[in-house]
C-alpha cells in the first residue's frame, strides 16, 4: 500500500473512532484490544513530547488549528494514533498514554492543553504466542 493510501487510510480510521462510541466514552483504544488468552502487547516506542512539538507533529499530519483550539485533547489523541501507526506500520499499534495528569483526569477536555504534552507508549498486539 502506498503512503498515501496508508495515511488515508489511517485517517478514515481516526475519523470513524471520533464518531464512534467508544470516543463517546472517551476511550482512545477500544476495552477489548489484545484481550486473548496467549496475545501479549508489546511496545514498540516511547512518546515524550513538550506542547511544541505536539502541536507541530499535529499540524503535519493535518489537524487543523480550529480542531485544536476546540478539542485539544481528542487533537492529542488524534495525533498520537497516528504517531504510533507510523512507528509500526501495518502492525496496528495504538497509543496508552502515561500522562500529563490534565490528558487523564475526568475533566480532559476542559482541563488537558496542548502546550502541556504528552507522553506515553505506542504499543501493539502481536499473534498469540505457542504454548
Amino acid at each position: 500500500m502506498s503512503p498515501f493510501r496508508a495515511r488515508f487510510a489511517l485517517c478514515c480510521f481516526v475519523a470513524s473512532m471520533t464518531l464512534s462510541p467508544l470516543c463517546a466514552a472517551h476511550e482512545v483504544v477500544p476495552p477489548d484490544w489484545c484481550v486473548q488468552e496467549g496475545r501479549e502487547p508489546k511496545i514498540v516506542a516511547n512518546f515524550d513530547m513538550n506542547g511544541d512539538e505536539l502541536a507541530s507533529y499535529a499540524h503535519k499530519c493535518g489537524i487543523v488549528e480550529h480542531q485544536q483550539q476546540k478539542d485539544q485533547w481528542g487533537v492529542a489523541s488524534q495525533a498520537m494514533l497516528i504517531y504510533c501507526e507510523e512507528k509500526a506500520p501495518k502492525q496496528g499499534a495504538v497509543p496508552f498514554m502515561s500522562g500529563p495528569e490534565t490528558y487523564l483526569s475526568k475533566a480532559h477536555h476542559a482541563a488537558y492543553r496542548i502546550d502541556q504534552g504528552i507522553r506515553g507508549v505506542c504499543t501493539v498486539c502481536p499473534p498469540p504466542t505457542k504454548p
